[in-house]
């Protein structure tokens, strides 16, 4: 039970690890594409989800 219980914690700090670099990978791609965005105008539009 304690094993389990360490697992799930494991998950949920690595589910936020991944959370937040992908976010902080986000904000990079958006930075770069602010950048360049006039040669990439398709990419700047795909990628302003955010």
């Amino acid at each position: 039970m304690i094993l389990h219980l360490k697992q799930r914690f494991v998950s949920k700090f690595m589910m936020m690890i991944v959370y937040k670099l992908s976010i902080i990978y986000s904000i990079f791609i958006e930075i770069w594409l602010f950048h360049f965005g006039n040669f990439f105008p398709n990419f700047k539009s795909a990628y302003s989800w955010k």
